[in-house]
């Protein structure tokens, strides 16, 4: 199983996010481009690996030590990984002051992931990577300019199912 810390996205966040996907779907639909589903829609803020036991025991830490706060988020601009001549993911950026610092602490406390971060949503994946998507996409993305804010006060540790659905294994204050 895979388990994740992720922030959970508000319903009007979810649905902005759709609301991307039904105007960027003629735009890029083809075969092998799969749009993430409403409920699998969410901000991974560190990936933590498939070892259950440990990382259940090291999110209990983590939360008995966590302080309540609120963070601000905001979700807008388009792009993709590895490259968006060639995407396999097209996400939508997420930024927000203490977002990186939060991601970095997370990290550091489980002692996984890398010292880059970059805040997103995955939108759609491409398999395979595909040029012709990365053509009609690039102009999309560089014309798209709306975002949406929200405030975030916790964190989920979710696990990966064999079904490919996520579960909540428990929820944490930042």
């Amino acid at each position: 199983m895979r388990l994740f810390l992720a922030i959970r996205l508000p319903a009007p966040v979810i649905e902005f996010c759709i609301d991307v996907q039904k105007r960027l779907s003629p735009v890029i639909e083809r075969q092998g481009v799969r749009f993430t589903a409403a409920q699998k829609l969410h901000l991974t803020v560190s990936f933590l690996g498939d070892d259950y036991d440990e990382s259940i025991v090291l999110a209990k830490v983590l939360a008995s030590r966590a302080t309540s706060r609120v963070i601000e988020l905001e979700a807008g601009g388009l792009g993709a990984f590895p490259t968006m001549a060639r995407p396999k993911t097209v996400w939508m950026g997420v930024s927000g002051p203490e977002l990186d610092d939060v991601a970095h602490r997370l990290s550091s406390e489980f002692g996984v992931g890398s010292s880059e971060f970059s805040g997103h949503v995955t939108i759609a994946r491409v398999s395979p990577g595909s040029k012709a998507v990365g053509r009609a996409l690039a102009p999309f993305a560089a014309e798209f300019k709306e975002s949406i804010s929200w405030s975030a006060s916790e964190i989920e540790l979710l696990a990966t199912l064999p079904n490919g659905e996520y579960q909540t294994l428990g929820r944490y204050f930042l």
